[in-house]
């Protein structure tokens, strides 16, 4: 899978609800240390574009620990079945994911296109009143 164009990653981050780009970056070896991984202004810029920006993430909030642990089930799941892995972080009542293709060397289409499929997980958590 071909990595994406800024152009393609605007468009992709434009058409999602609160996905923006996270400031790690990568080399051949793995994730340069060096690169913040929150995508924080500061030394790596205000949208993680000046070390790479090859992640995008979203942080969800949901009314228990238990609701986020059955999402992160729900997530783990539906990334298994297309084989592509998001990085999972639950703290408490949240859950951040951040997505990225190791293989292309950042974003590419899948990786927006799971993002949007995790969205849609989440919104039918909502539906049913896991999340605020």
């Amino acid at each position: 899978m071909d990595r994406l164009s800024e152009h393609e990653i605007e468009a992709g981050l434009a058409a999602l609800t609160d996905w923006r780009r996270a400031g790690r970056a990568l080399r051949p070896g793995g994730i340069d240390g060096a690169g913040a991984a929150d995508g924080a202004a500061g030394a790596d810029g205000a949208n993680g574009a000046e070390h790479g920006g090859r992640e995008i993430m979203r942080r969800y909030g949901f009314v228990s620990f238990l609701d986020a642990v059955e999402f992160v089930n729900r997530v783990a799941a539906l990334a298994e079945e297309r084989r592509h892995h998001p990085f999972i972080s639950i703290d408490y009542r949240h859950v951040t994911l951040r997505l990225t293709t190791w293989s292309a060397g950042g974003l590419t289409a899948l990786d927006f296109a799971l993002a949007r499929q995790f969205d849609d997980l989440f919104e039918a958590e909502r539906a049913g009143g896991g999340a605020p």
